[in-house]
């Protein structure tokens, strides 16, 4: 950078005209490994014209060239990669369809066999993750897809306007564990939904309105529940957060302290994503809201192995 802020030069830039991502969250950057190595850019574009069309945009980081595969779906969420180079799609139908980057010589795949999640674990929610209630209701699109590792398990976590499920990848494929969705909550045993009072059920008015935080095996959800019709027309909503454990959706007792038991308000408005710094060895997170920053709340112990946010440089 310059001695006034700017940059010295730009390395690449994309002109995608007359198009938009299906939300505002950044692309994701992955590598090929094992592979060839390669860092890449992925990223969700929406075109509509007559209808709405999709493509994956896969961009190589080094030198700006991109690769665009047609969805043969409509998006409604930006990518998720996982480890194994696997990548994750929502639609706006309530489905995710799973696909691999990894080509058979171990280069970036130009081509994408596109297999629905559903599939390899059926629900009786409907048939996709994005319906609005247990077992009838509207259907909404999958808007934010996001996955963990932890303790050696890897997990799923899909979003809706009204819903978060969480899916755990065992020997027979993905399957559902718990979803949370306005008005109640379930858990899936036995390969049905059964209907939970360990699973902490979202307001039946409530709006999932970021992406969730994995932090230390729990899931802090951002959710925005407007106010009542009591509360007068010059209300706003409330931002609040609902928290989880990654693997059973039962509130994750004593990781964030013995003064977090329950959904934490942070404000007003639109509940974003909490931050992530590391302060005096612990993890903090900071609340926000449309309205302004909320509370900040931090881990107990020491931070997890492995770093806890970073920023790839290339060079």
């Amino acid at each position: 950078m310059t001695s006034t802020g700017a940059l010295n030069s730009e390395a690449w830039e994309q002109d995608n005209a007359n198009s938009i991502t299906p939300n505002p969250v950044a692309p994701v950057i992955f590598r090929l490994v094992p592979g060839s190595g390669t860092a890449y850019e992925a990223a969700v574009l929406n075109t509509t014209t007559t209808t709405t069309t999709s493509a994956l945009v896969m961009t190589n980081v080094a030198t700006g060239v991109a690769d665009t595969i047609t969805l043969p779906f409509v998006a409604g969420s930006q990518p998720y990669v996982d480890d194994s180079n696997d990548i994750f799609i929502g639609d706006n139908a309530g489905n995710v369809w799973m696909g691999s980057l990894l080509s058979s010589s171990g280069q970036l795949a130009t081509k994408i066999s596109w297999t629905p999640l559903n599939n390899t674990a059926p629900s009786p929610i409907g048939t996709n993750f994005g319906t609005s209630a247990s077992t009838s209701g509207g259907t909404s699109a999958i808007t934010y897809i996001d996955g963990a590792y932890y303790n050696g398990v890897e997990y799923l976590t899909l979003q809706s306007p009204g819903r978060v499920t969480t899916l755990q990848d065992g020997a027979n494929g993905w399957a559902p564990l718990w979803t949370s969705y306005a008005g109640g909550s379930d858990t899936f045993t036995s390969g049905n939904y059964v209907a939970s009072t360990s699973v902490a059920s979202l307001p039946s008015n409530a709006i999932v309105t970021n992406p969730v935080q994995i932090v230390n095996g729990a899931i802090i959800l951002p959710v925005s529940v407007p106010p009542s019709a009591a509360a007068g027309t010059c209300a706003a909503s409330t931002a609040s957060y609902y928290f989880y454990t990654l693997d059973s959706g039962g509130f994750p007792s004593g990781v964030f302290g013995a003064t977090v038991a329950g959904p934490v308000d942070v404000g007003t408005g639109v509940a974003y994503t909490p931050s992530i710094s590391i302060m005096n060895g612990q993890l903090r997170l900071q609340g926000m809201g449309s309205g302004g920053p909320g509370p900040s709340m931090t881990t107990q112990g020491p931070p997890p192995a492995g770093p806890a946010s970073w920023r790839e440089i290339f060079y």
